[in-house]
Order: structure tokens, then sequence, then C-alpha cells
């Protein structure tokens, strides 16, 4: 392929660097700091400490080392670094007041990193390689889809920036078009992270919950164990360890105890061979971050937040809200997702689950905190400074970069599901069966599930921490998607919490909303009317119930064919609920199409007054029987000369003489 490219004169050797210019920078240009002044990275180093600017403390890091040692720098190497540290400097400083997430800036520099070791191996300069249309599609052609993607994006910035300040080439508009094709190709094959299963979300959480009880009743004997290990050097430790530390032991004074010993003193033994711990000082460590973990994707299942959103959370997070003689969990925190990239506060409501693993994290930190600020440096760190997931590594007991803080300041562990360990994310990953797969397909039927490895019969589930966000926004409704009864109970306070707060009408909702689209409130919402869809097509286009009421007649006298069935088409009955032009709500006696609040007493909860003649009544007769059956015992426990006797008698006969009219119209009998 060849392209006439707006370019300036090519340098006349392969290895030019950058072309002088007035803005380029010298090499000890402050490029990041802290707050308190102190340099962390400057412009002529191999790597940029991004640290300074990450709302959440992580250790952030912009390495242009692409060949992986330091120390194997060539003059060739030096000169292609110059030309990607530039660009990556252009990127952050000269790109207006657009600021970039750290994720972002990592995207770019694992692009930078491929393109330097391109030109390396066919010797040739990065501005050579990006003037040159035949070499440059030989490198678009042979890289990984993802990474042309990020080239792209790099062009547009490169282009609105002007290469009279780069002193780079852009291709013009035919090549970039040609670009496109290749980026889009990637960007329709990406799979959309999926939703849980039923059957395995109602695993996860029964596993995230029992963790958290498991941990709750061995709680402060786990934590006194650790403050002594922290506290004495030698406790825990082996013999072989404790000989070596001679100056820490008092002359003849007797080893301390060992782990195993320990253990058998606090009535940890049993509780470190159930979670697979090793009986050491180590893995004494790993219990706190294995907790930690459990306890991260507790939040995140019972909140919606992102990973990252919970990695930036403050030992303050939680407000407790009492109302009306309940309990609301807030949860406060920051955001980069709805301010472009900059720290914005925002909000989310919890359940009490939430709350809990949050209440978990507090006892932790706590002590991590106290232990941390016996440092003459750190005796002035309050609370309120620290991260609620701090990394365990504060507490000194392994050694690791993650141990070293930065000044005054502690930094969030990286307690996430790929780093826990393969026996933590066997929990999480039951196998596959039949019916999981059939309930993928009517979620979306037009995605060939079994044709992907990965959703194979009798495969571990695949679990990834983002699945417990989208399937929150999608089974966390009213809309009666879920049937599975233990995953309706696991859900209730969050349903019944996130439709307080978020839902359209909500007095609370605007408080949350107006954080923007990013904000899992806006998801929530969003997927109201395919949780609504999805349930209304399961339960009655596709149902085999007999279905009475407005809506329920209407199906069955105009829908159904002759062979009684009905055909469904899934996109237009999606566009339909997206469109607000039908709605659905389950009921205790099926479920309810009316758009908008309900104009019928809420104090019936029975819907008596639906069964009367409601429209937008679409009952299931299954249902409606089984609500009979509970509510004649219900009323044979009252007494027959009571008004309380005599009204729930006459709902109960109401509902009797509608399922015998339904029963005999089934039948084809005259009523």
């Amino acid at each position: 392929m060849t392209s006439n490219m707006n370019v300036s004169p090519l340098p006349t050797s392969p290895w030019s660097v950058v072309p002088a210019s007035p803005s380029l920078p010298s090499d000890d240009m402050v490029i990041s700091q802290f707050a308190d002044g102190q340099v962390a990275s400057r412009y002529g180093e191999l790597a940029w400490d991004w640290t300074p600017y990450s709302p959440s403390g992580e250790i952030r890091i912009l390495n242009f080392c692409y060949w992986g040692q330091p120390e194997a720098l060539t003059e060739k190497r030096s000169d292609l670094v110059s030309e990607i540290r530039w660009l990556m400097y252009c990127l952050i400083s000269r790109s207006g007041a657009r600021h970039y997430t750290f994720s972002t800036l990592a995207k770019y520099m694992m692009m930078f990193r491929r393109l330097a070791t391109h030109c390396e191996k066919r010797e040739l300069s990065v501005r050579r390689l990006l003037a040159d249309a035949p070499l440059l599609w030989t490198f678009i052609t042979t890289e990984k889809a993802h990474i042309v993607r990020e080239l792209r994006n790099l062009f547009g910035k490169l282009a609105r920036i002007g290469s009279n300040v780069t002193g780079y080439p852009v291709p013009d508009k035919k090549f970039i078009k040609a670009i496109n094709v290749v980026s889009d190709r990637y960007v329709a094959s990406l799979k959309q992270h999926s939703p849980l299963p039923t059957r395995i979300y109602s695993h996860v959480i029964s596993v995230l919950s029992q963790e958290l009880t498991d941990f709750q009743l061995v709680a402060q004997n786990y934590l006194d164990l650790t403050r002594e290990c922290v506290l004495n050097p030698l406790r825990g430790r082996g013999a072989n360890h404790q000989s070596t530390k001679r100056d820490l032991r008092a002359k003849g004074s007797p080893y301390e105890p060992a782990m195993p010993a320990l253990l058998d003193e606090f009535g940890l033994t049993e509780y470190f061979r159930a979670k697979g711990l090793n009986q050491t000082v180590n893995g004494l460590s790993a219990g706190l971050r294995r907790i930690l973990t459990f306890v991260r994707l507790t939040i995140q299942a019972f909140s919606g937040m992102r990973d990252s959103e919970i990695s930036s959370l403050m030992y303050g997070c939680l407000e407790e809200r009492h109302e009306h003689g309940r309990t609301h969990y807030v949860i406060h925190g920051t955001t980069t997702k709805l301010n472009g990239g900059r720290p914005k506060k925002t909000r989310w409501i919890t359940s009490r689950e939430g709350a809990r693993a949050i209440e978990i994290a507090r006892q932790i930190t706590s002590l991590n905190r106290n232990l941390f600020t016996r440092g003459k440096l750190n005796g002035d760190l309050g609370l309120r400074d620290v991260p609620l997931l701090a990394s365990v590594a504060h507490l000194g007991l392994i050694r690791g970069r993650w141990s070293k803080s930065r000044g005054n300041r502690m930094l969030p562990g990286r307690n996430q599901i790929t780093q826990a360990g393969e026996k933590v994310r066997a929990l999480l990953r039951p196998a596959l069966t039949e019916e999981d797969l059939c309930e993928l397909e009517q979620i979306d039927p037009h995605r060939a599930w079994r044709s992907e490895q990965k959703f194979q019969l009798g495969v571990p589930w695949n679990f990834t921490s983002h699945q417990l966000r989208r399937s929150l926004a999608l089974y966390a409704q009213r809309s009666g998607l879920v049937s599975l009864p233990s995953l309706r109970r696991q859900l209730q306070h969050i349903t019944e919490e996130m439709s307080r707060y978020y839902a359209k009408g909500s007095a609370f909702a605007k408080d949350f909303i107006r954080g923007g689209n990013r904000h899992f409130s806006f998801e929530w919402r969003e997927t109201q009317s395919i949780s609504s869809a999805l349930s209304y097509i399961q339960h009655v286009l596709l149902s085999d119930d007999v279905l009475f009421g407005g809506h329920g007649n209407w199906i069955e006298h105009r829908l159904r064919d002759r062979n009684g069935e009905i055909e469904v088409d899934r996109g237009v009955t999606l566009k339909r609920f997206d469109k607000g032009e039908i709605a659905y709500r389950e009921t205790n006696l099926g479920g309810c199409t009316k758009i908008g609040p309900c104009d019928k007493r809420p104090i019936r909860w029975l819907n008596i007054d639906c069964v009367k003649g409601c429209l937008h009544l679409v009952g299931r007769l299954k249902m409606l029987e089984r609500v009979i059956v509970h509510y004649t015992k219900h009323v044979a426990t009252l007494d027959p000369s009571s008004t309380a006797y005599q009204s729930e008698k006459a709902d109960l006969d109401v509902l009797v003489n509608v399922r015998d009219r339904v029963r005999a119209q089934s039948k084809g009998e005259s009523t």
C-alpha cells in the first residue's frame, strides 16, 4: 500500500534523534513531583514516576526501557528512547486542557515500546518509520490490533498538536482510513463482559459472604497475632531465622515460638488449614491479603464500583443514614471516570453486606496504620489519610517494594483477583452447566456462546471482577428476571436501596446521577429496560403458562398462533422497552406492563384491584395458584367473626373466582 503523507523532509541518518526544537526539554526538567515538592522523576530518566498523580496512591511507572534491562542501554536504544520520550511528553504537555489518566498513558507507552522494538530490529528511527508509508504499513500489518488502535489514536493527537510543534509526520486521511479498517475490525472482535449466569452469580456471592463470616469469627485473634509478630521480629519465625538475629535476642534467652505453635495458642490452626495458608509469617501476611481480596470483591458486588474506584476509597468512606427505623449505607469516594481523568468526589449506594466488608477492611487497616505510625516520620498520620485497603506490606512482615512508603503516606494494596492465587480463583469458578449456557443464550441469543473456548460445558467459569458490576446492573432490578430464590434473597436489600436512591423520580437520584453517565447509577438505570425486556420475553412471550388479565388476554388471543406458539422478535422487543413504549415489572400474580407509576391502591399487596380488570395485568396461572395456597392458610388462622377475616376472605374469594374462570377458559369451556 502506498500513501502520500504530509511530512517534513526525512532525516539524512536513519538514527537521527528528534530535531532541535525550542520546546525540547532539558534532561533535568522536573516531570513529576509530590505535593510536598519532592521530585519524583525528571525528563531524561528511563522511567517516569506517575505515582504523585495516582488518586489511590498506587505506584505508577511509565517505563521507556523497552528492551528490559536498563544496564543494556546502547546508543541506538538511547536515540529511540529520546524519540518516544518526546512523543509522550507532547501528549502530556501539548494536548491542551486534556488530562489523561495513567491507564490511558500506559496504553500509549505500550504502543511506543512496540514502535521502538520494531524500529530497533529494522534499524529505523521512529520518525523515519512514521514518514514512510510502506514501512509504516508493515508495522501495522504485523503488530497486534490493540497496538494499531493506540497508534491511530496517537495520530489524531499529534495532528491536533501540529507537526510544526512535534517535528513528527502524520499520515494523510486516506492512510488513516486504512488504519481505521484494521482498528475497527479489532473493536468489533472484542466481546463484552458477560453477565454471570444466576446460578454462578449466587455461588460467587455465597462464597464472598462465607469468607467474610469465617474471618470475622477469628478476626480478633488473627490481628492480635499479627500485632505480636510485627512488634517482635523473632516471634513466629523459624529457629534458623532467629539464630541469625542474635542482636535481637538477649544472650541465653530461649527462642520465640514458631508459627505452628502460635497458631495453636491463638486458635487459628484450623482456619489456616481450611484456607490453605502456610503456617509461617508469610502465610500470616498472605491471609490478610486474601481476605482483603474478598473484601474488595464484596464491595464491588454490592455497589457496582469499578476496581480503581475501590482502590481510591479512604478509611472513613462509609456513611450510615438512619431513616424511618432503617439504616442506609452510602460510600464516599473519588473517581477519574467522570471528570476527564481528574479525581472527582462521588458516592455509591451499598447494602449491609457491602458495609460489613468495609468494616472488616477498617479492622485490618486500623491495625496496619497503628503499627505504621510507630515510625518517627509517620506519627501524625490520621485515619482519614489512610486508604481503606492499605497495603499489608506496610506491616513489614514480608519484604518488597510495596513495603516502602512515600514519606508519611500509606499506599493501597493490589488485592486483585488476578493476583489472588489459584486456590482463591478456584472458589469463584464453578464449572459451566447446560443450564448456565441456556441462560446466557437467553440474555444474548446473537452471540455464539458455545463456539467460544471459555464457554464450554464443564469448563470453569472465567470469572472477572467487572462481571460483578454488569451482573448487579442487570439483576438488581424489580423486573423479575431473577427466578433463583437464593439469588433473590441475596440481592433483596441492594435492590431496594438502588430503587430508592437511583430510580427515576427518586428524591435522592439527582445527587448520584449528576455525576455523569460513567457512574454506576446511570448504568443501573440504562440496564432497567434491558432487564425488564428480558424478563418480559422469558416470563410472558416464551412462557408456557396460562396467561390472564388485560395484557395477558391480549397475548393469548392476538399473538399466539393455532399451535400456541408466539413468534418473538427479540430486537424489536428490546427497542420498544428502550423507547419506553412498554414496561414490565414483576408482581405477586405475574407482571404489570403499565408505563409509569401504578394507580392502584398500594396497600393491596395481592393486587386484588388488578385482577378485577386492569388492562396492564399479565397474570400467570401458576403464580395465582401458588398465592391462593398460601393465602388460604393465612385466612384459616383468622377468627371467622373478625372484620379482618371478612376482608381477607373476600379477597381470597376474588382470587379463587379468577382462577376458576381462567382454568375454564384454558380448557375451552364456557364461563
